[in-house]
């Protein structure tokens, strides 16, 4: 181990004045590279800001462009989809007429079939069922005594002239 000597004052006074010095102009130092660093890392920041900002226009712009190009493109879509339901409408609609004509006729066509059928078809037995029997004999007495009111003056009316025919006779 070294001995050591005790500073003198002359020695201490100026060691105490050159430690400030170094340390004020090592602190200087780090102090201007720490700003320079600053002062460039906010260019750069700057740089980056007016990027971020010129993307972002552009970005903007883009999806402004590419909005109206998609609703143009929807607008074309939805009014080709209504003409084609509006087509397919006309058509079933047109359809849907033919098949009513159709049947419509078919079935005037089985009605009067089914009424030729029936007409062949029903008896006297059948009318018996289907007409009142009281009204019916009511006619029937009503037509039977108007028949016999006429064949008795059509046979008195033949007699009288029968009558005169053989009093001029004789």
């Amino acid at each position: 181990m070294v001995p050591q000597v005790p500073p003198t004052e002359v020695s201490q006074q100026a060691s105490l004045q050159t430690v400030p010095h170094i340390l004020s102009k090592l602190n200087i130092d780090h102090y201007l590279e720490s700003k320079a660093k600053a002062v460039k890392l906010e260019q750069e920041l700057l740089v980056l800001n007016r990027k971020i900002e010129e993307l972002t226009t552009i970005i903007e712009e883009q999806d402004i462009k590419y909005e109206s190009e998609l609703h143009s493109e929807l607008d074309n879509q939805e009014h080709a989809i209504a003409a084609l339901k509006k087509r397919h409408e006309d058509k079933f609609e047109k359809k849907r007429q033919a098949l009513r004509e159709q049947m419509t006729t078919k079935l005037q066509a089985r009605n009067t079939l089914n009424l030729e059928r029936m007409r062949d078809s029903i008896s006297v037995e059948d009318l018996r069922e289907c007409v009142p029997v009281a009204g019916l004999l009511e006619w029937f007495d009503r037509w039977a005594a108007d028949t016999v009111e006429r064949k008795r003056t059509t046979i008195g009316n033949n007699a009288e002239k029968s009558d005169a025919v053989t009093s001029q006779q004789g």
